[in-house]
Order: C-alpha cells, then sequence, then structure tokens
C-alpha cells in the first residue's frame, strides 16, 4: 500500500471515528423523584355531557361524582446514570439515546377507599366503607377503583402539571336521606394515608 493510500486510509477512520462519536455522545439520563403529598377532592355533578364540579351541592343521586386531585412534589433527589461507552454505541450501529430525564415515584397508592359519614342504605350506615359503590370515569369508560389502581403506576408524572386528577363516579345512588358527606381515604406504599373530606351535599 503507497504512502498516498494509508494517509486516505487513516484520514477516513479519524472521520468515522468522529462521526461515530457526534451521533452517539448520548447525554446522562438525569432521574428526578416525586412523592404524592397532598389530596383535595370536589363534589361532581354528572348530570349534563361531561362531570362538572357542582357549585350549589345540590346534586341528582344518580349523577354524583367525587373529583380526586392529587398533590405531587418533586424530590430534590437527583442522580445521574452511567454514561454509555463509545465500543457500547459503536458496536450497536445504532445511535438511540435514552431519554434525558426520567421521574420517579418515590411512593405509589395502594388503596382509594370511600366512607360515607350518614347512613347511605340498609347495609351502609354512618362510617362504614361504600367504596363499591364507585367506579373511575375517563375518557368515556368505567373502571373499578382496585382495576384503576393497577394501571396508575403508568402514568407518567407531568413536569408541567404536577396534580393529578381522576374521577369517582356514584353509580348505586343512596336509599337513606338526602344529606351525605364523604371521606376519601388513599394509601401509601411507604404507610401514609392522605385524607380529605367533601362538602356537604343534597343528593335528591
Amino acid at each position: 500500500m503507497d504512502r498516498i493510500a494509508k494517509i486516505a486510509l487513516i484520514i477516513m477512520f479519524a472521520f468515522l471515528l468522529e462521526l461515530v462519536n457526534s451521533c452517539c455522545d448520548c447525554p446522562e439520563t438525569k432521574y428526578f423523584y416525586y412523592s404524592n403529598c397532598s389530596l383535595t377532592v370536589k363534589n361532581l355533578d354528572n348530570s349534563g355531557k361531561e362531570p362538572i364540579i357542582s357549585q350549589n351541592n345540590i346534586i341528582p343521586k344518580e349523577a354524583f361524582g367525587i373529583r380526586i386531585s392529587i398533590g405531587r412534589s418533586e424530590n430534590v433527589c437527583e442522580v445521574k446514570s452511567n454514561s454509555f461507552s463509545l465500543m457500547q454505541s459503536a458496536y450497536g450501529y445504532d445511535c438511540f439515546c435514552p431519554s434525558e430525564f426520567e421521574w420517579l415515584p418515590l411512593d405509589s397508592i395502594v388503596s382509594v377507599n370511600v366512607i360515607t359519614d350518614y347512613d347511605f342504605n340498609s347495609e351502609h350506615e354512618a362510617g362504614t366503607d361504600v367504596s363499591e359503590y364507585f367506579f373511575v370515569y375517563g375518557g368515556g369508560e368505567f373502571a373499578a377503583i382496585d382495576e384503576y389502581i393497577g394501571v396508575l403506576k403508568n402514568i407518567l408524572y407531568d413536569f408541567n402539571n404536577p396534580e393529578f386528577m381522576f374521577d369517582l363516579l356514584l353509580m348505586t345512588p343512596p336509599t337513606m336521606g338526602t344529606v351525605h358527606q364523604f371521606d376519601v381515604n388513599i394509601e401509601l406504599s411507604d404507610g401514609r394515608i392522605l385524607n380529605a373530606q367533601t362538602e356537604t351535599m343534597e343528593l335528591n
């Protein structure tokens, strides 16, 4: 191999090496953490096309619901992952870079329970759990509370909107009294329980 060919080969090799480096020089993924911190609830009126927050708390008993709002807070902890080596990237022939930012939960929702503060029916007096009568509603579909909890882990943290919301709609109306109020308890995987109480409403 003559001298000119050797020089050309060296230049070509240097160019390819620079190309691989520039293509696969992925930024290190930064991991941030968040926690479920607070709970607020609002009475819903589902008598229209979509559930809306009730303004006067006088709601048809067949159309009552509860809007659950969970405040999520960012944790200051930050961990950087190991960067990919050149050899790993070069052998892959593929410059796929992972997400630059990843949000990971420090806790998860274990259960959601709705407790009635007034006698609900002959089987559920004041202070008993009536969660079985509520279903999660979203996107035109209904899901049992336990079923919905199973998919919550797939709902990612939204950096621009740290408050996570979903609606519980009452599928079986009360048969006792017209004045009602409910406590909502959300148990978290770290043992904490978030609690909130609805405003007193009249279910006709």
